[in-house]
């Protein structure tokens, strides 16, 4: 490729969605029910195999659909309703701000620093 005449991107930025954009749509509704819903963000151990099973979509279509649709990751769509959770509870409670950093899903007070 000439730098010249054209211009050059050494990286891809994105690529093309295999899914469709009413199947990312589904998936997406899916994803947003088992966060609010099941509050399944409040599982410290939550993984993508374990919202794959409860949402019964595959790891590959839910990644996808976090990043081509949603464009976030896997832990910063799960980390944003942890936050949410925990501002509430900020709000309502006297507890220590570290209790309510475990029990809105985060596993150490340094990933909840660096979400909040």
């Amino acid at each position: 490729m000439k730098r010249g005449t054209q211009q050059y991107f050494p990286f891809s930025c994105s690529r093309a969605a295999l899914l469709s954009a009413e199947k990312m749509q589904l998936i997406a509704s899916k994803l947003e029910g088992a966060m609010n819903e099941d509050k399944l963000f409040l599982q410290d151990n939550l993984s993508l195999n374990k919202l794959s099973e409860s949402i019964s979509e595959s790891e590959n279509h839910i990644s996808e659909t976090l990043s081509q649709f949603l464009h976030t990751k896997f832990f910063q769509f799960v980390n944003n309703f942890r936050v949410e959770e925990a501002k509430k509870a900020l709000q309502d409670s006297d507890k220590l701000v570290t209790s309510i950093a475990f029990d809105v899903g985060f596993n150490s007070k340094s990933t909840f620093n660096t979400a909040f």
